[in-house]
């Protein structure tokens, strides 16, 4: 069995993170929680952390703002402040409900902690062993079977789990002990959620056959963490040799490494850039062609691509197509606006690319389309604009981004790129 609530576990906390001044509880009402808020109250010293409660409310149900008046009357006894914080699930289609609705809590979250702060929450043993079970239903690997940290950072402070090891009988045992009441979301029944499913039809009777269930699940997620944390210092190992100072990946680097490797590189390079690593079958696709060497590995997700130029690989926000457009410029004297891509063309601007402009002739500024020729050199020659951008390595998905300056149909400039030497300064 688990140890017993105690507001020592509180003060282990404290020692823990020695320099925190303020500690804010995740307070939603119900029983873990209410715990939790519980010991920390218990907890408090004239000389320690200032404490405070969060209440999250998602809009989710009727009686919610009820929920969020019955939670500032608790911390009014306690004379803990409390701020709730109002966010409303918003999710795409096929989206999970509590999915989203767990990234919005914990997005409200990370915006109220500070530095020198603790965000503490009631997570407990069994809802570490229901996310294991989860994450092994969803076929996660060793970072998803760790399921969740004791602590890790949020905001600009850090999250700790003080009750992780507490078996759910044993809070609600000391919930009755100390007559504390909690609020029953009636969600927390339904089991067409599958933590729900899980809690409800499938972990007593597994708890009933192996009554150490919850301590060997958790043991399994600390190995699966051990083993997640070598794999990610090995990737950044890798990923120090691979990447490029401007943060493209080098694939004769990635190709030189063993296949397990390369996925844990191409992973770790994402999220280093700062987006979610894309399915299996997405990663596994863009290795095999990094393995076939077909000269354009690459994928696209729903918010980002990676594509690949010149023997590197870049990942790439995802963004409309530029339409094609065709401004006159009919006095260039006068700045003229572009309203994709953003742009603001001038003499000044021209003149400072070395563009000289002169006030005959019909200007206008166009979008490439393909088969655009400037002439280039001493004897000046034409040539292909396309040839231009493959000599400066300019990547193809760039390309349209570059405004082309005509005088008479004629193309003169492309700035930042080439210029007639007939207008060059």
């Amino acid at each position: 069995m688990s140890a017993y609530p105690d507001p020592a576990l509180i003060t282990q906390v404290y020692q823990q993170f020695p320099s925190t001044r303020r500690v804010h509880v995740a307070f939603s009402g119900g029983l873990d929680s209410r715990v939790l808020l519980h010991l920390c109250a218990l907890a408090r010293t004239s000389d320690g952390p200032s404490v405070s409660a969060l209440h999250i409310d998602h809009g989710l149900h009727v009686d919610s703002a009820a929920w969020s008046t019955d939670c500032r009357a608790v911390c009014a006894g306690y004379d803990i402040p409390i701020t709730v914080h109002r966010t409303p699930v918003v999710r795409a289609k096929g989206e999970s409900l509590e999915a989203v609705a767990r990234e919005h809590r914990y997005r409200a979250f990370a915006s109220h902690v500070g530095a020198d702060e603790l965000l503490l929450v009631a997570q407990h043993a069994d809802d570490q062993l229901e996310t294991v079970l989860l994450q092994l239903l969803r076929g996660a690997g060793p970072a998803g079977l760790a399921a969740m940290p004791r602590a890790r950072a949020i905001g600009q402070g850090h999250l700790v789990r003080p009750l992780l090891a507490m078996h759910r009988q044993c809070l609600e045992d000391y919930a009755k002990q100390h007559t504390l009441h909690w609020l029953d979301d009636p969600s927390n029944a339904d089991q067409t959620f599958a933590r729900n499913f899980l809690r409800h039809a499938i972990v007593p009777q597994l708890a009933e056959r192996y009554p150490a269930l919850r301590e060997t699940v958790a043991r399994s997620a600390r190995h699966c963490r051990e083993a997640s944390q070598a794999l990610a210092a090995l990737a950044a190992t890798d990923l120090a040799a691979a990447v490029s100072p401007h943060g493209t990946l080098r694939l004769d680097l990635v190709r030189a490494l063993a296949p397990v490797r390369q996925k844990h590189l191409i992973r770790a390079w994402i999220e280093q850039s700062g987006w979610r690593a894309p399915r299996e079958r997405q990663l596994t696709a863009l290795l095999d062609a990094i393995a076939r060497d077909d000269g354009q590995p690459g994928l696209e997700t729903r918010t980002y691509r990676i594509a690949s130029y010149r023997n590197e690989l870049h990942v790439l926000e995802k963004s409309h197509q530029i339409p094609a457009y065709h401004y006159p410029w009919k006095d260039i004297t006068q700045p003229l606006s572009i309203p994709e891509p953003r742009l603001q063309l001038s003499q000044d601007t021209l003149l400072a690319e070395g563009v000289q402009l002169d006030t005959g002739g019909t200007w206008s500024v166009r979008r490439r389309v393909g088969g655009e020729m400037i002439r280039q050199g001493q004897p000046a020659r034409r040539r292909a604009l396309k040839k231009l951008f493959q000599e400066q390595a300019v990547p193809v998905w760039r390309r349209d981004r570059y405004p082309l300056v005509f005088r008479d149909d004629i193309l003169v400039a492309v700035p930042g790129l080439a210029i007639d030497p007939d207008y060059t300064l």
